[in-house]
Formats: C-alpha cells, structure tokens, sequence
C-alpha cells in the first residue's frame, strides 16, 4: 500500500524514515508495491515518488506541474527520490513548460522503460535547466525527451555539485533540443582543483 499526500501543493509518498535496511522492522524492510494508470496533473509544487524501495509503476502520466507559475531553482516537473531505488517504471510521461527540470532522477538501481519527457524552462539556479537531472547511479533509462520552444535547456545533466552518477546506460533520443545534449560539468568527478 501507498499513500500519496499533499505536502505544499505537491504529491509526496513516503515509505519509512530511512533508506531501506534490511531485517529491520522499524524502517522499509518490506512494502513493495504496484501502482497502474497513475496521473497527476496541476501541482503547485511538484510531484515526488519517494518509496517504497523495488516497487513497480506502469502508465503514469505527470502534466503541468507549477503551470503558469514562476521556476523555482530545482523545480521539476517529477522527482524520483532516493527511496524508491531498486523501483521499474514503464510509460512514464512527464511534460509540462514551467519547471526548471522535466524529470530529476536520485535513485539508485532503478529501471524506467519507454520514458517521455517533454519540456522545461531554462533555469535561474546554478544548474540551469533540462529535460532529465541524473543523479542515481546503476540505472537503465530508455526513452525520448524534446523541447518545443528555443530556451537554450540541457538534454541531459549528470551529477550535481558533489553528487556522482555514474554506471548508467541511458539511451535517450533527443529532439528540438537544446544546446547541450549531456553536460558532465557538475558531476563531482570532473570538478578539478
């Protein structure tokens, strides 16, 4: 079971107050679940899957996140968080113009299967904006992302600040994109001294 509540405006599910630990009754040792034909649509925030661990998400469809409204520096219109590593996806549909990030992605070992993202706005933070923010590592991602209008965004970025993504296949086809197709720039391991 899975609980979707409202956390400012967005959809948060929260599984356990840690990571998932194994043999431990008081955390997420357990609590897969399956989620089919899930949409949301409207946030004034943003929508986050965050656990449980190794679940199994078909057909879902996440539109017009903060639409009309102002990018907040990291907005995106879906995260997957930290929690849900070890998680399939499959159709998964994010499109939206407001937020600064289609998809930011921080779980590790995940699958996400015939993957669309469609649209962001270029950012006013440090890590500009894009189509897809990876930051887990140990993932299979296949999919097509575009970007309709002209806003100099990044197709893909990897890492960011002290973060490393790495051991990834993402195999992506990019349209209509942007200027930059992956940027390795803010991933840890290619900051030098």
């Amino acid at each position: 079971m899975i609980c979707f509540g409202s956390d400012g405006g967005r959809h948060v599910s929260r599984w356990g107050s840690v990571a998932a630990s194994w043999d431990n009754d008081n955390t997420d040792s357990a609590g897969e679940c399956f989620i089919d034909e899930f949409f949301v649509q409207f946030s004034r925030q943003w929508p986050i899957f965050d656990g449980p661990h190794d679940s199994q998400i078909g057909r879902m469809l996440v539109s017009m996140s903060r639409h009309f409204m102002d990018p907040l520096p990291g907005s995106s219109t879906f995260e997957i968080g930290k929690r849900a590593s070890g998680s399939q996806f499959a159709q998964l549909h994010c499109w939206g113009d407001s937020p600064e990030w289609c998809l930011t992605q921080r779980a590790q070992a995940i699958s996400i299967s015939d993957l669309i993202l469609d649209d962001a706005r270029a950012g006013s933070g440090l890590s500009g904006g894009g189509l897809l923010k990876m930051l887990g590592s140990d993932c299979l991602i296949t999919g097509r992302g575009v970007q309709w209008a002209n806003d100099n965004i990044k197709g893909i970025q990897l890492g960011q600040g002290t973060d490393i993504a790495e051991r990834n296949r993402i195999t992506m086809l990019l349209t209509s994109v942007p200027a930059v197709a992956i940027d390795f720039s803010a991933d840890a391991r290619m900051n030098f001294p």
